[in-house]
């Protein structure tokens, strides 16, 4: 009995020491489910984090993106505001530039005009002075003056007028027209 009771205690003990250990060991595995299901939430968490940080690199990068190109056309309608303002100041400066060329070529017209016009009157005076010189010869009286002329104006015989109206002058050409 002594021996029964020995064997039924060291049973008892053994179903303790297995009922501990099976519990022991159920709360490893529920402690280690608990941490797996810990490591599983926190990789989750983890993934969604980088999810997240990928999407807000990507919508940086195409924020940038459409920065840059702003900037890029932005930059494209400044040049081509310059470029226009350049044109039109190239347009404008040639445009002065023609008006200049246009108003030297008219004056060098007039005074070309105008040395014509004082070779002409040299001309005329000239022949005037000849046919005033002339006309003092054939009238007798002698020219007066430096270098034998004498100087225009009224004479003795006849008014200048007078001579005009009988000389014809052409270029160099100097005729007496017959009344």
């Amino acid at each position: 009995m002594k021996a029964e009771a020995e064997r039924k205690e060291a049973e008892r003990r053994k179903r303790q020491e297995e009922e501990e250990l099976r519990r022991r060991i159920e709360q490893e595995q529920r402690e280690l489910a608990e941490t797996r299901r810990k490591l599983a939430l926190e990789e989750e968490a983890a993934q969604a984090k980088a999810r997240r940080e990928e999407l807000a690199f990507r919508q940086r990068q195409a924020h940038e993106a459409r920065i840059h190109e702003a900037n890029i056309a932005k930059e494209n309608d400044r040049l081509k505001l310059k470029e226009a303002k350049d044109a039109h100041a190239l347009r404008q400066a040639a445009s002065m530039s023609k008006l200049r060329n246009d108003e030297n070529e008219a004056e060098h017209r007039r005074r070309l005009k105008l040395i014509g016009e004082r070779k002409s009157l040299a001309q005329s005076q000239e022949a005037l002075h000849w046919a005033y010189n002339r006309g003092l010869e054939q009238g007798g009286a002698a020219p007066i003056g430096p270098g034998g002329r004498r100087a225009l104006g009224m004479s003795a015989h006849k008014s200048n007028l007078d001579l005009g109206r009988r000389l014809q002058i052409e270029g160099a050409r100097i005729e007496e027209i017959d009344e």
